[in-house]
């Protein structure tokens, strides 16, 4: 009998641990397993909205901003949902706000992020006026201003109509902090980088989002930054890539998560003062923080902060090595058959050329991207040796001029970038070679390319703005050195001067192939990948035959993926495994 009983309280106890490591491994919690706090960030953004008169201000860096921001949260563990441009429609708001109930449970964040118009909006409430901060969607509905009499306003010229938003197609404020007051989480935290305009310029009538809003406002553990102070604008800027608020925001949520905790309290006071050394002037911009108490982001741990351009060649080694600590990978790298790679860290630019560069062509027209991920680029473009120690045989090996005479044989050619070669051909070195290597190689996309030739720089070229310069960062055809057509050809990599990433060539010598297809509006966002079908491939970078307005950083060209040519050549990205 004792036995049996034995044998029974055995067989039991098997089947409870049995059932312990089904649950387990099914991912459910049993006691002892907490589960982790969800962080949840609703960012909106508008840049143009649907009304023309919403545009007489033109922003630019709204839906940037709240992209960079996602990037930043993303990388911290939120969740991150986007509704941007047209996605920000009113009702499309609301049913987001709506949707906050069920969003940072377990001892949670909810962040909720505004970029663009807002304005003090006049509601009636049973019989009585009553002013109120609101948010401008995508749909803002306008109309004209009429005096006490109904007679229509003009501006101060006389011709343009007064125009306000309709009230009742904006997003208020109190809507925005009832949907903080119903969501479980444990903190709740707004940034609104509203009210925008670029410094020096008239100021358009709109008061600001945070105008009528008071601290008493607040539901409990709920905080609230405004990008600046009741009845004054958000500036932005072209060289600093986001509206001010922002681009302090971001750049001290960086600074902060890797020093330790972040927290509303901290982090108010250091954008504020950011903000107005930044802005400066007579009338600075003058964010403003509401908090009921410090609230903690729950931000440790995060990756390293990711550039913004224009940045320093000693900004950039920061992040280089960061960004290598993060990964766990040097910052450079060797593979087998010889080929070096700098590491490349993400950041965001704008792509394209601005109005006033000389040369520029209708292509060109600037757009917003961020890359978000680190990779290796080749320091130099792929050489005749390794394209043969890939490939095995010299498709791209090319012995004449231009004019079709055969090119003296006494200079050894080994270390010359390959030319001749097609994007096909291109794409099935990569493929070769990560077969070979068993890592992924790849072309660069567009976006890549571009960031990588800049390096940080605005200007026409990495270098700065004078072409005089050019020779000597890049073999062309006008160089004032070389005198006869037989050395109008490709020369060793690496024998002109790097930019700031350490790049050869980025300018001249062979031009490059890139993965995208091509189209005249260049892409824009996040890690942007071009057109999805295409009739030519984009090449970049210029050649040795080619002009000085050719070797521009944003310089763009395209050919059939068949394509052959001498001044027609690539190099290559080694991906980083997350």
């Amino acid at each position: 009998m004792a036995l049996r009983q034995l044998h029974q309280a055995a067989k039991g106890l098997q089947t409870v641990l049995c059932r312990l490591s089904a649950l387990l491994l099914c991912g459910i919690p049993v006691a002892g397993d907490e589960p982790a706090p969800e962080k949840y960030a609703l960012l909106v953004g508008v840049t143009k909205y649907e009304h023309a008169e919403m545009n007489r201000t033109e922003l630019k860096f709204p839906e940037v901003d709240a992209r960079s921001l996602g990037t930043f949260l993303s990388n911290s563990g939120y969740v991150v949902d986007y509704l941007l441009g047209r996605s920000a429609k009113r009702n499309d708001v609301e049913a987001a706000l709506a949707g906050l109930n069920t969003r940072g449970r377990d001892g949670g964040v909810v962040i909720i992020g505004l970029f663009g118009h807002g304005v003090e909006a006049v509601f009636q409430h049973d019989g009585r006026e009553s002013m109120e901060g609101c948010f401008c969607p995508w749909d803002t509905g306008i109309r004209q201003v009429k005096d006490s009499n109904g007679k229509p306003l003009f501006d101060r010229d006389g011709r343009s109509p007064m125009i306000e938003p309709v009230p009742e197609t904006l997003v208020r404020m109190s809507e925005v902090l009832t949907a903080l007051r119903l969501s479980a989480a444990e903190s709740r935290i707004v940034f609104a980088d509203c009210c925008r305009e670029l410094p020096n310029r008239p100021r358009g009538r709109n008061l600001g989002l945070g105008a009528s809003f008071r601290a008493k406002d607040l539901p409990d553990n709920s905080a609230v930054m405004f990008g600046c102070a009741p009845g004054k604008m958000s500036y932005e800027r072209d060289d600093w890539g986001h509206g001010a608020f922002t681009k302090c925001l971001l750049e001290e949520l960086h600074d902060m998560s890797t020093e330790g905790d972040v927290t509303t309290g901290t982090l108010g006071d250091r954008v504020k003062r950011k903000v107005r050394s930044l802005t400066g002037g007579a009338e600075p911009q003058d964010p403003q923080p509401f908090q009921v108490n410090s609230l903690d982001l729950q931000l440790r741990n995060s990756a390293p902060r990711i550039l913004t351009s224009p940045f320093t060649a000693d900004e950039m080694a920061k992040a280089r090595s960061a960004w290598a600590e993060h990964k766990k990978v040097p910052s450079e790298a060797v593979n087998s058959i010889g080929m070096k790679f700098v590491l490349i860290p993400p950041g965001e630019f704008q792509m394209g050329s601005p109005e006033n560069e000389s040369n520029r062509s209708n292509d060109e027209s600037q757009q917003s991207v961020r890359l978000t991920k680190p990779f290796y680029l080749g320091l130099h473009e792929v050489t005749q040796n390794q394209w043969k120690a890939a490939m095995q045989f010299e498709p791209g090996l090319f012995t004449r001029n231009e004019d079709g005479r055969d090119r003296a044989k006494d200079t050894d050619t080994s270390q010359t970038p390959i030319g001749n070669v097609s994007w096909n051909d291109a794409v099935a070195f990569c493929r070769r070679l990560t077969e070979h290597e068993g890592k992924t190689y790849r072309l660069p996309t567009e976006a890549e390319w571009e960031y990588s030739c800049r390096a940080g720089t605005i200007s026409p070229y990495s270098f700065g703005h004078d072409a005089s310069l050019l020779s000597d960062h890049a073999w062309w055809c006008s160089d004032s050195r070389e005198t006869t057509q037989e050395v109008r050809h490709a020369r060793e990599v690496g024998s002109k001067r790097p930019n700031w990433f350490g790049l050869f060539d980025m300018h001249g010598n062979v031009a490059e192939w890139c993965m995208d297809w091509y189209d005249r509006q260049l892409s824009e966002g996040e890690n942007p990948q071009g057109n999805r079908s295409g009739t030519v491939r984009v090449a970049r970078g210029g050649s040795f035959g080619d002009s000085a307005a050719q070797l521009r950083s944003a310089y763009r060209d395209a050919h059939a993926a068949d394509f052959r040519d001498p001044g027609l050549g690539f190099r290559v990205i080694l991906t980083i495994v997350d």
